[in-house]
């Protein structure tokens, strides 16, 4: 059975679609993803810092947008008002970056803890912890 289809211009016919249907040669199979089970972890790793990262340079553009707005609405109030109500403007921002950066802390611990480590790669790993932490200023 052919139906019909209402268009402007000429009218065009198509066959129906049958449900569970044999894929036809115009859809390509979806391609399985490629990894190595030895990089499995790292991978991981990986994809949960990236989304942290997104995370929170998505709280940083919100927080900037709000100070920005809170900047304009003081400075058309009154005289010399975005110098004067800076502290309290970037005080509602920090608050607005901080809330929306905590996402971004739960997926870094989230790829951190999820790793299976063997002990050699525990312990490079604690080893570059601690010299971060050192570089920051931090004393262990």
């Amino acid at each position: 059975m052919v139906t019909q289809t209402k268009a402007k211009g000429p009218v065009t016919k198509q066959p129906p679609k049958a449900e569970g249907a044999i894929m036809s040669a115009e859809e390509p199979k979806k391609k399985k993803k490629r990894r190595s089970k030895r990089l499995k972890n790292h991978h991981r790793m990986e994809r949960s810092s990236a989304k942290a990262m997104n995370y929170a340079g998505d709280a940083i553009t919100k927080g900037l947008k709000r100070y920005s707005e809170l900047r304009e609405k003081s400075a058309s109030k009154k005289k010399n008002g975005a110098i004067k109500d800076s502290a309290k403007n970037m005080g509602k921002a920090l608050k607005i970056i901080m809330k929306g950066s905590h996402k971004a802390h739960r997926h870094m611990g989230k790829g951190l803890f999820s790793l299976k480590m063997n002990s050699r790669d525990r312990k490079k790993m604690e080893r570059s912890m601690k010299d971060m932490t050192r570089m920051m200023g931090a004393r262990i």
